[in-house]
């Protein structure tokens, strides 16, 4: 009996939670172990020193391969291999990588590991541009509903359910329930390798990172979507009819550049993603993408050095440090469903993650002038730093918004290795700076969040000019307009997307 589309969108939403509790989890079970793995398994030597500096090399290796990988696996999932293929690619290198990397500890098996699992495990981006493929749907009446698992239920009900017109709300409301996912699973997987480390061993306990991820496994193999079941909606399967409606009857002011635009759209050979919007939107779009990756430049530097500070200039133990951790995880996606159900509505996406962003600079500044010791001030300004995590769902559902989905892969692809670049790039900064003074690279993250702050004010005031509107959504003015062509570049898509049919082309 053919599902529902309501069936199909609530499969593959599930499908991208599933994952991104699952890879975490996995992950947090690698980093609750790394250290000990290195040292007493790879390098089977009491060594510090080398032990740090293998798993350094590991994660620049890994980091290495992910900015490569990232780009290529997107687009790849762009053209007609589709999204399952690549999403099992990903899964599968996981799976195989933890027991492989358990099973020979050498150095030279472990640093290559990081380059297939770095290069081949793009999946976060293409998790991304799945749910995207999925989320951008009519969500009434399918997110939050009791077949939710409690996780999704309870962040459903923080949120308020998906029965938002604005495609920009729907998926970054998406976007944030699977950042919560993310942060559930990070906290298990440290859990899990801590009580496995404790009873089975240390090998054991690293193979089980991948064992974990068989159900992802399967669950891509037997519930992805098929394009058969997209028939029933009435998606018609000539690509080329399809493409001259779309070219032909969206009507707009601007109506050859908005036609060349579309063509541009749904044409999925090129590997480099463009942003082809109409003229006067690029610049306000580019200017959220940058001011996007300079908070992971500034957020993401100086959480390689916090934890450092904290036991320095707090004294810390390892379990106060792994509470800040648990709070960090925590406070993420609370703050993004607190944003998306009170503060967003008033202030609009843009003008938000500009509040978020400054909030979080002027923690990062108040942890840096912390008197010595002060462990409850540290606490709360630590919080008000980590709110700028919020930013990273709220800004890319609201670019994500205004991608179709035959160029998701390659957006978000490409999205993922710069937030790497500039992450790595802020983390060696951020290290410099603390090796000269401890409170240096707290200004730097402050000087870069409020630098975000005035980018998405500025990119929000753009647009309010260009729509004649007050609101700060990129579409704003033309919402209907805007809907129908997604609607059409979506069911342009998706017939493609899930198998190995070639792609539409104009």
């Amino acid at each position: 009996m053919m599902e529902s589309r309501s069936e199909v969108l609530f499969r593959g939403r599930c499908l991208g939670q599933l994952w991104f509790f699952s890879i975490m989890a996995a992950w947090g079970m690698y980093l609750e172990l790394y250290t000990y793995f290195a040292e007493y398994k790879v390098l089977r030597a009491d060594d510090d020193d080398n032990a740090v500096a293998l798993t350094t090399y590991f994660s620049m290796i890994y980091s290495a391969s992910q900015f490569l990988g990232s780009p290529i696996m997107g687009w790849l999932s762009d053209t007609k291999l589709g999204r399952k293929k690549i999403l099992l690619t990903g899964i599968i290198v996981n799976t195989l990588g933890f027991p492989t990397m358990a099973a020979f500890p050498r150095v030279r098996i472990y640093l290559l590991l990081a380059v297939a699992m770095g290069f081949l495990d793009a999946t976060t981006a293409v998790v991304k541009a799945t749910v995207t493929d999925f989320g951008d749907g009519d969500t009434e009446g399918i997110a939050g509903s009791s077949r939710d698992h409690i996780l999704a239920r309870f962040c459903y009900f923080l949120i308020g359910k998906g029965t938002s017109t604005s495609s920009a709300t729907r998926l970054t409301t998406e976007l944030a329930v699977l950042h919560a996912h993310s942060g559930l699973g990070m906290i298990s997987g440290l859990f899990l390798g801590e009580l496995l480390y404790q009873f089975a061993g240390l090998r054991l306990a690293i193979a089980c990172a991948g064992l974990i991820l068989l159900p992802v496994l399967f669950a891509v193999i037997f519930k992805f979507p098929q394009p058969s079941e997209f028939d029933s909606f009435g998606i018609d399967n000539d690509s080329q009819g399809k493409a001259n409606l779309i070219t032909t009857s969206y009507q707009h002011k601007d109506k050859e550049e908005e036609a060349m635009t579309m063509k541009t759209n749904i044409n999925t050979s090129a590997f480099f993603w463009q942003p082809a919007l109409p003229n006067k939107r690029k610049f306000p779009f580019c200017l959220i993408v940058f001011a996007y990756v300079l908070v992971m430049f500034g957020i993401g530097g100086l959480s390689s050095v916090i934890l450092y500070y904290a036991e320095d200039r707090a004294g810390l133990g390892s379990i106060d440090i792994a509470l800040l951790i648990l709070e960090a995880v925590l406070v993420t996606p609370l703050t993004a469903f607190l944003a998306l159900r009170i503060i967003m509505p008033s202030l609009g996406l843009t003008r938000t993650n500009a509040f978020l962003t400054a909030a979080s600079a002027a923690g990062s500044i108040c942890v840096g002038l912390v008197p010595r010791h002060s462990i409850v001030l540290l606490i709360i300004f630590l919080t008000l730093f980590f709110v700028g995590y919020a930013t990273f769902p709220l800004a890319n559902g609201h670019l994500a918004s205004q991608i179709p989905i035959s160029s998701q892969g390659r957006f978000q692809g490409q999205l993922y290795a710069l937030t790497v670049a500039f992450t790595l790039s802020g983390q060696e900064l951020a290290l410099k700076l603390y090796d000269y003074e401890p409170r240096a690279p707290f200004i730097s993250t402050a000087i870069a969040g409020f630098t975000s702050s005035i980018l998405f004010i500025i990119a929000g005031e753009i647009v309010s000019s260009i729509t004649h509107d007050s609101d700060d959504d990129l579409y704003e003015g033309e919402e209907d307009e805007e809907q129908q062509h997604r609607k059409l570049l979506s069911d342009t898509s998706k017939n493609y997307l899930l198998d190995d049919r070639p792609n539409p082309t104009t």
